[in-house]
């Protein structure tokens, strides 16, 4: 349990640049050095992690403190994992609703999203290296990074459609088990007519959200008064955006504005915006937004509830598919379908690099220099030497991430108090 609170402690107050980079550290530090889980059961968890609802990088926290500790480990790991970027978030919060303002941070991350680029595709290729002859695996890699950069589908159905076509390309080699149940001769009927499978899912996700809104009208029209019913407002919204949450936590935003700004009227829609801006800016998981929301309602009470709210769902999520994943797992075409979706994992890592990379290497034009490469862009010469000098130390000599960390964002700070500023740099003034 020491071993598990130190490590997701650490983790949780180092974990810059997303979901993509937390669970680039974990691949690094928990399986690759410290060998609590096998590849192939950081793979299968990632890939589950990324079928359930709920922010996948915090419930790969929780998935790895299980196989560690079990029900203990879990709690404890995702705890670990979400305290540090709490505290940071209602700090920043205080600091915010008291004075006004948004600190600055610009600079700091100027250094630190390129070695965040280097981190995830470090990564992507240790996941990818023990599949580097298997075709099928890099169909899938390809058709899911094909579309998720586009943002053609989100996350969560390419997941699902790579577990159908990995059930299609990977049960042919599996040997049958003996005899032949209804199920394995359903499953295959769902891969080759998968058109009222879709629509079966279509109506249920359809149904959800309708239910949702309905009660949010309902809601609506009550009186809520006083501290506890606010209490109670915050922990029953946040509870179902929680629970709703499919393809990371970046999805469900838009779904928090509307009803934060609009339906209930805690915020302005700019509060919202620097409070989303402050999430992005703290380690850790990003749905710590939900911290700055329940604070700006109700304080340190009502950040607090917003943020149990929030991540509880996904808790129960992870705690008991974890079990089960370790039971079936071995069954052909779970095997099959799990293969699939490690496809679609690297896929979506390489897309996570892609957009990490645009944030990171254009940047907006504020003096001459550099390559133009778009209306009011330049692709910045400084930040990809970082990108390419932190790549380099992380594959060829495993540098550890937090002093690379501390010296890139060292630097973006340096670059920033200049009193010049340098030919195509994307600082902001």
């Amino acid at each position: 349990m020491k071993e598990i609170a130190k490590f997701f402690l650490w983790l949780g107050v180092v974990g810059f640049g997303g979901p993509q980079a937390h669970i680039a550290l974990m691949q690094q530090e928990a399986q690759q050095k410290r060998g609590w889980l096998t590849p192939e059961e950081f793979t299968e968890g990632l890939a589950v992690c990324n079928l359930l609802p709920g922010p996948a990088s915090t419930q790969m926290t929780i998935y790895i403190g299980w196989m560690r500790g079990k029900l203990k480990g879990g709690l404890l790991a995702g705890f670990c994992f979400i305290l540090p970027a709490f505290l940071m978030m209602l700090f920043l919060s205080w600091l915010y609703f008291t004075y006004g303002t948004l600190p600055q941070l610009a600079a700091f991350f100027y250094g630190l999203k390129p070695i965040v680029v280097g981190i995830v595709l470090a990564t992507t290729w240790r996941l990818a290296k023990p599949s580097v002859g298997d075709w099928r695996f890099w169909l899938l890699v390809i058709t899911s990074f094909a579309l998720i950069a586009p943002r053609l589908l989100n996350d969560f159905l390419v997941f699902v459609g790579a577990a159908l076509v990995g059930i299609l390309l990977y049960s042919l080699i599996i040997p049958k088990p003996d005899g032949i149940s209804k199920l394995n001769l359903f499953l295959p009927f769902l891969i080759l007519y998968p058109a009222p499978f879709s629509n079966l899912i279509g109506k249920i996700k359809h149904l959800a959200l309708s239910t949702q809104h309905s009660i949010l009208s309902i809601g609506g029209l009550l009186d809520y008064s006083g501290d506890f019913m606010r209490l109670g407002q915050l922990a029953w919204f946040f509870l179902r955006a929680g629970a709703l949450i499919f393809g990371g936590g970046l999805v469900i935003i838009p779904f928090v504005q509307n009803e934060v700004v609009a339906g209930f009227g805690w915020m302005t829609s700019q509060q919202f915006t620097d409070g989303v801006a402050l999430g992005q800016a703290t380690p850790g998981p990003v749905l710590v937004t939900s911290t700055f929301v329940g604070y700006a309602v109700a304080g340190l009470s009502g950040a607090l509830v917003a943020t149990v709210a929030i991540f509880a769902p996904g808790f129960v999520f992870i705690l008991l598919a974890a079990p089960f994943l370790q039971k079936v797992k071995n069954w052909p075409y779970a095997k099959a379908a799990l293969q699939g979706v490690n496809g679609a994992v690297v896929g979506s890592l390489l897309a996570g690099a892609y957009f990490i990379g645009l944030a990171a290497f254009l940047l907006p034009k504020q003096s001459a220099g550099g390559l133009e490469v778009g209306e009011g862009k330049i692709l910045d010469p400084y930040t990809v030497i970082i990108g390419l000098i932190g790549t380099f130390l992380i594959v060829r000599y495993k540098v550890n991430t937090i002093w690379l960390f501390a010296v890139a964002g060292g630097a973006g700070i340096l670059l920033s108090l200049l009193p010049f500023r340098l030919p195509g740099s994307g600082l902001p003034i």
